[in-house]
Parts: C-alpha cells; sequence; structure tokens
C-alpha cells in the first residue's frame, strides 16, 4: 500500500495498525519503522493510545510536512485513542501544475518505427554476442523512439473531479 501512496503530493494516513510500536524490539515494529523509512515518512503518534498502554494508533505524514501538534486523548468510547493532529496545509493554488517527462505516443507513426528498425544494425548487422545484442537493442530502440517520439516537459494542471453517474 505505502508504495503506490508514497507518491501523493499530500498524504496523511491515520488508524490503528496493530502493531505494539512501543515495543522498539519487536520484529514487526522495526519492519515497519523500516518500511516508513524507506519512503521518507514520519509516525507522529508518541505514546500509548490502547487502554492496555501500547501505540497500537498512527499519524504518518511525508518528512516533510509539517505538523503542528499531535493530541492523543485517553480511551472513552473505544479501547482506542483519539488523536487529534494540527497539520500545516499546502494546497497548491488550481492553475499551478506540475512538470513531468512523457512522450507523445498518439504522434508515433508505427509503419515509419517499422522501417527504420529493419534499416538499423540490429537487423541488418546484428552483434554476435548476447550482451552485445541487448546493448545494441537498448540503444536503438531508444534512439528511435527519440527520433519518432521525442521526450517533452509538459505542465500537468490539477482540475476538479468530475463525478461520474451510472444506472
Amino acid at each position: 500500500m505505502l508504495e503506490r501512496v508514497s507518491t501523493y503530493t499530500n498524504l496523511l494516513v491515520m488508524g490503528d495498525i496493530n502493531l505494539h510500536l512501543d515495543v522498539r524490539s519487536d520484529r514487526h515494529t522495526i519492519k515497519f519503522q523500516q518500511l516508513l523509512a524507506a519512503h521518507d515518512l514520519t509516525q507522529h503518534v508518541v505514546g500509548a493510545t490502547h487502554s492496555l498502554s501500547h501505540m497500537l494508533d498512527v499519524l504518518i505524514t511525508r518528512a516533510e510536512q509539517t505538523v503542528n501538534s499531535v493530541l492523543v486523548d485517553p480511551p472513552a468510547l473505544s479501547d482506542h485513542s483519539q488523536i487529534v493532529g494540527v497539520l500545516a496545509a499546502r494546497l497548491p493554488h488550481p492553475h499551478t501544475g506540475t512538470r513531468q517527462v512523457c512522450r507523445c505516443w498518439r504522434q508515433l507513426d508505427l509503419d515509419e518505427l517499422k522501417h527504420d528498425i529493419q534499416q538499423s544494425v540490429l537487423i541488418t548487422d546484428p552483434p554476435a554476442d548476447v550482451d552485445e545484442y541487448f546493448t545494441c537493442y537498448n540503444d536503438v530502440l531508444r534512439s528511435l523512439l527519440d527520433k519518432h517520439v521525442p521526450v517533452k516537459s509538459v505542465v500537468v494542471r490539477r482540475r476538479p473531479l468530475s463525478p461520474r453517474f451510472d444506472g
């Protein structure tokens, strides 16, 4: 799950993860801490969050996210504490965007690409050694892609989501 969500710009993970994070020597806790470090994430809750004095609940953000305060109320309605965090909001302006690098695949003319591949050294004079062949394959296809669908830098703007309706 972290691999999927760690690419998001703003990230907030909260809830009960059923790991005893207060037991630093526990192998699951160690693995969890390593996982957070690998994705540059920070767990902000300190102290017990469960009625049995264990830390089971988290408030996780990106390491660069400013967290002004984290309050852990004693368990009342449940055996878990209520966690209240105050974060500094960094909302992007709706008209700004982020720069990304991509290729415009719709502009690719497959017939021209096939022709250029047939004329390349990959077909006309292929290397005999398998390692050299894969290097040649990579070099030829990369140069042909750069020729036919060059990499471009584009600005991706955030737009509000459109709701979808169905039967």
